[in-house]
């Protein structure tokens, strides 16, 4: 018999529950009619544990008794049990991650020269010049730990190479003309024009953008040029050779003197002897190119630059013969590569380039 107070079972002769104490009914325990075990104490492994003498499902045997939680588990089938779309959408947000970092490293840089471009106007409405360069330090300063030689360039220039940088070679590659440099009024329209070398990303990772353009003249004060120096050098070299014959101190002029005095070369010994800043007082942007190309057209070189071509067949010393794509930096002297970056040092000087 069981006890109405605490659900204990007694025997069934007995008069008061073992447990509580509580007199004893004869009841019979109803149909599905749940008992709640007495809760008892028993020992394992040493250790005092409480438990419910009740049936437990199977569910009450992936309990962690030591600390009254489940223990977690996992399944290939809880992963497929994720919806394919998603599945999908992760997948490609990989690829395209990957797809962007691959090309983020291996792109080349791009520089926009017209950010760096510079049109300036001189002189008086009328009479004004104009000249164009182009901020090459700048360039050098947020661009020259990104550029990078490309085999081309290694196997050509040889050793020269660790004496210049990427920049250096792209400015050899690049030129901006004018169509018109001089005599110049306000508000007067000059187109600037890029001429770009073909073979320029075969010897430098990078990609060059430009895009021609116009420059309004402005500015230019009203006045008149000073007199014309051109004829007054000319006046000054009559005067001096009347006085040297009146005084018959005219000789006749060696191999070395006709050559430094040759009107055909801007600086007759820039092929054979250092040259300085000072020899290049006077030179304006235009000259100094031509100055810096005559190193080169001594030795045959063609020009892509039209202007420049023009100007060289002009002299009856040129013979253009290798084309710009062929020609070796190596065939020039040490003479001749310090004297170029001599007049490259004064262009910057002058802003020129």
């Amino acid at each position: 018999m069981f006890c109405g107070k605490c659900g204990v079972e007694n025997d069934d002769k007995a008069q008061f529950c073992r447990s509580c104490g509580a007199p004893l009914i004869s009841v019979k325990a109803p149909v599905n009619s749940r008992i709640v075990p007495k809760k008892e104490t028993v020992s394992r492994n040493d250790r005092d544990i409480d438990y419910d003498e009740r049936d437990y499902d199977d569910r009450d045997y992936d309990r962690d008794y030591d600390y009254g939680r489940r223990a977690p588990s996992f399944s290939l089938d809880s992963i497929a049990q994720v919806p394919k779309q998603l599945l999908a959408g992760i997948g490609a947000g990989i690829v395209a991650l990957i797809i962007i970092l691959c090309l983020v490293l291996c792109s080349k840089p791009t520089i926009d020269l017209n950010k760096y471009l510079t049109v300036e106007t001189e002189g008086y409405n009328g009479s004004g010049n104009a000249r164009v360069s182009i901020d090459w330090e700048a360039i050098e300063a947020k661009y020259g730990k990104k550029l990078k030689f490309n085999k081309k360039a290694k196997k050509e220039y040889g050793a020269l190479i660790g004496e210049m940088t990427p920049v250096d070679a792209i400015r050899d590659y690049v030129d901006v003309e004018l169509n018109k440099d001089e005599d110049l009024s306000n508000d007067e329209e000059i187109i600037y024009r890029w001429n770009i070398g073909e073979n320029l990303s075969e010897y430098v990772n990078c990609k060059i953008k430009v895009k021609s353009g116009k420059y309004k003249v402005s500015d230019l004060p009203e006045g008149e040029e000073s007199a014309d120096e051109e004829a007054s050098e000319s006046h000054d070299e009559d005067s001096e050779s009347a006085e040297n014959e009146e005084h018959g101190d005219s000789e006749e002029p060696n191999d070395d003197e006709e050559e430094n005095e040759n009107p055909d070369y801007l600086l007759p010994n820039s092929g054979s002897e250092p040259i300085t800043k000072e020899d290049l007082e006077g030179f304006d942007a235009q000259k100094c190119k031509i100055a810096r190309n005559e190193i080169y057209a001594r030795h045959g070189r063609k020009f892509k630059d039209e202007e420049l071509q023009a100007y060289f067949d002009s002299k009856e010393w040129y013979e253009g013969k290798i084309d710009p794509d062929k020609f070796q930096e190596t065939d020039l002297t040490d003479i001749e590569i310090k004297n170029k970056d001599v007049i490259v040092e004064y262009e910057k000087e002058k802003g020129f380039r």
